[in-house]
């Protein structure tokens, strides 16, 4: 597994989601790695990580917990992760003996309903039939039409290109089986009230990826846990909110 190392100190697991890029998080990296480690994977299927044979949230969770501990870490001052980034965030601290004094969720999720499930099963099943719609116009305006909020989107046409140019960033083969993991993947829910770790939720208004009521569902279920929702914002908060979550982010790690 590719991993971005830089900093010293308490390390800090920063997790992308599905699809999106390691380098969104460079600000944030930038500005915690002036006191912590701050470690960056690319998951498997991404980039320079080979996939894996088994794409399981769990066997990826397990991949992510020996990459730290072969680079000597079994404490964090935090993970944060970015959407689906952040259903692994928790699934790494709730399976492993991983100490974290906080989990941070941006535009996350703990628990995918069955309508979620539902297209991600059936996105995954027409990527396997036929791989060259990773391309298509149609997945183009998914990828849009759930990353960014409306009138963000018209008035930055060069951003709605880029993320949209996420779905490069993996193959259809791994995103497929991603995607059937995902909708495979187990409710988070009655774990989260095991967390010692606080938990920060950060939420646009306008998200349709992973709406503010899963951010809600979060809160409610962890015992030390505060959600903030970001005015006019869709999904990608580190594109449309990239400043202020980034200041968010640095304040609840101290």
């Amino acid at each position: 597994m590719f991993v971005g190392d830089a900093g010293k100190g308490e390390a800090v697991l920063l997790l992308h989601g599905t699809p999106s890029p390691r380098a969104d998080w460079a600000p944030v990296v930038d500005a915690l790695s002036r006191r912590y480690r701050v470690l960056v994977p690319e998951l498997p299927g991404y980039g320079a990580s080979t996939p894996l044979e088994n794409s399981s949230i769990e066997a990826v969770g397990d991949a992510l917990y020996d990459m730290l501990r072969q680079r000597g870490v079994t404490a964090v001052a935090g993970v944060v992760g970015f959407s689906t980034g952040a259903y692994r965030a928790f699934d790494l601290v709730l399976r492993h003996p991983l100490a974290a004094r906080h989990v941070i969720s941006i535009a996350g999720v703990a628990c995918f309903d069955a309508k979620a499930r539902e297209l991600r099963r059936s996105l995954a099943r027409r990527l396997a039939s036929e791989p060259s719609y990773l391309g298509s116009d149609e997945v183009r305006g998914i990828m849009q039409d759930t990353m960014l909020s409306p009138t963000w989107a018209a008035a930055h046409p060069d951003e709605v290109a880029r993320v949209v140019a996420w779905r490069d960033l993996t193959n259809p083969t791994a995103l497929a089986r991603e995607l059937e993991a995902l909708a495979a993947s187990r409710d988070l829910r009655p774990e989260l009230k095991l967390l010692s770790a606080r938990v920060y939720a950060r939420v646009g208004e306008l998200d349709v990826g992973c709406p503010p009521g899963w951010s809600e569902d979060i809160v409610r279920a962890a015992p030390h846990a505060r959600l903030d929702r970001v005015v006019g914002c869709g999904h990608a908060l580190l594109v449309e909110d990239a400043a202020a979550t980034t200041a968010a982010i640095v304040a609840e790690l101290g």
